[in-house]
């Protein structure tokens, strides 16, 4: 018996690091989404709160060529905060 076999294979390519809105205080709320590099790992995530809510937050990552990147800081960086860093 013999058995051919034809494969197909299909490169998927990485979801894209996105940041998307909306964002703002004090009634200045925008709308936006942002395209980054295209990310391989995400290394750490920096997450800074405010009274138990998400004050700011910022990504480091690695990059399809091997090099290290560090997104954000995105939101407000006043008032009491509490820094919370997540390892990956």
């Amino acid at each position: 018996m013999q058995m051919n076999h034809i494969c197909l294979c299909m490169i998927q390519s990485l979801p894209m690091l996105t940041r998307a809105g909306p964002w703002g205080g004090a009634g200045d709320y925008t709308t936006y989404k942002d395209e980054l590099e295209e990310s391989w790992r995400i290394q750490s995530m920096t997450i800074v709160q405010d009274q138990g809510i998400i004050a700011m937050f910022e990504c480091t990552y690695v990059d399809l060529s091997g090099k290290r990147r560090t997104t954000g800081a995105w939101g407000a960086s006043h008032g009491h905060r509490v820094l919370n860093k997540v390892c990956f």
